[in-house]
């Protein structure tokens, strides 16, 4: 799977199709909100058959391919090596699975017809599936609104001079979200250079129309898309687990929770200076979550969204408090653009959720080190009973 420098794709051999095939074919719960509306299983490979057969068929809309993005793109181009489809579940390989439709969307107001592809297709897809999903009150085609209020966790809508795209989000209540991007521009498609990738898929869903089982002597040419520039670069950081962005300050909230969690699962700056880079990510982090609320609200959503998927609660919490420790650790040294007392305010709202995290396990829990270069000023050998002395300390400083 090398590629020449500086190219920005390469393929897929045996080994990595046969993960996107764990990716694409492994049934995703999505849950309901609405209790007249069931819990429902979709695989991926079906939703994305189903969404492009009903684009397909829009006017003015043309597509171009689609792609694995995100997490799962990630682990599919990693040398990690293939695991049961239990394990993908079981030890949070990938967070969710991002698909991004790549489209022609010539004005906003196609956006209403890409959504309406986009729930009915769902709905295609869980009839396919076995399942029968009737109509609210009875009629035999469901309201696409009530498809939204029940299975959509998120839907966003973006257009402006160097963004056009939508996303809807189907929800699963463990943080494995089906997330489907329609994107026409999209100016910042990364935060990181380990998150750059975009396995282009089309080829695998023609071929297992045809060829459904799993053949080394005939499997389908996959490309794959780094947005980072460099293929071999970015395919290094991923294997060397390191860590490189480009401007973060134009990314929403800066990359600093994605970063953060980065460390907490091993990686490690590729910069000599990253503590430059962690000023631009706070700068810009906590321009977009100005006050302690905001701040604590994007907390919680991250925790919920990046920690649920692990295989006990002891696990969340271990793994979720390692983040919290590190999140305090970065905003304390690199957070130039508060003022003191500000500052003082998000320290401690880091720390309130950390201990509300670590109260439940405070006699097994060992408290986490910070992972590298810290002064150690939060992050030491007491017990996390001595949470409100922090505290103080963090006052005083």
């Amino acid at each position: 799977m090398n590629c020449p420098s500086s190219v920005s794709q390469f393929t897929l051999d045996y080994g990595k199709v046969l993960k996107l095939g764990q990716v694409l074919e492994e049934p995703v719960l999505i849950h309901s909100s609405r209790e007249d509306h069931p819990a429902v299983s979709v695989k991926p490979v079906d939703l994305v058959r189903a969404i492009e057969d009903r684009i397909l068929k829009l006017d003015d809309v043309f597509l171009h391919d689609v792609r694995l993005n995100g997490s799962a793109a990630t682990w599919v181009v990693d040398n990690d090596p293939i695991r049961p489809s239990s394990s993908l579940v079981e030890h949070r390989l990938y967070n969710d699975v991002d698909l991004i439709f790549r489209l022609d969307i010539p004005a906003e107001y196609h956006f209403d017809a890409i959504l309406r592809a986009a729930l009915f297709g769902f709905l295609d897809a869980v009839r396919s599936s076995g399942m029968v999903l009737s109509g609210h009150g009875g009629a035999d085609t469901p309201n696409p609104y009530k498809l939204q209020e029940a299975y959509v966790r998120k839907l966003v809508r973006v257009w402006s001079s160097s963004d056009h795209w939508c996303l809807v989000s189907f929800h699963n209540i463990k943080g494995l979200d089906l997330e489907l991007k329609f994107v026409g521009l999209c100016h910042r498609p990364y935060e990181f250079s380990v998150d750059s990738f975009q396995v282009i898929i089309d080829s695998y869903l023609a071929l297992k129309k045809v060829s459904p089982r799993n053949d080394p002597h005939l499997f389908p040419t996959v490309n794959v898309e780094t947005m980072w520039g460099d293929a071999n670069e970015a395919l290094s950081h991923v294997n060397e687990r390191w860590i490189s962005t480009r401007n973060p300050e134009s990314i929403r909230g800066g990359g600093l929770l994605k970063y953060c969690k980065l460390l907490v699962l091993g990686y490690r700056p590729v910069y000599s200076d990253m503590r430059r880079m962690e000023r631009y990510m706070c700068s810009r982090f906590f321009i977009d979550f100005a006050t302690p609320a905001a701040v604590e609200a994007q907390i919680i959503k991250y925790l919920e969204t990046h920690f649920r998927l692990i295989r006990s609660e002891y696990l969340i919490a271990c793994q979720a408090s390692a983040f919290l420790w590190t999140l305090l650790r970065v905003v304390e040294l690199s957070s130039d653009c508060l003022t003191l007392t500000d500052r003082q305010r998000i320290l401690l709202v880091i720390l309130e959720r950390a201990h509300s995290l670590e109260q439940p396990y405070i006699v097994t829990i060992q408290p986490i080190r910070t992972l590298h270069n810290s002064s150690g000023r939060y992050v030491r050998k007491v017990g996390f009973a001595q949470k409100q002395a922090v505290a103080n300390h963090c006052s005083a400083a």
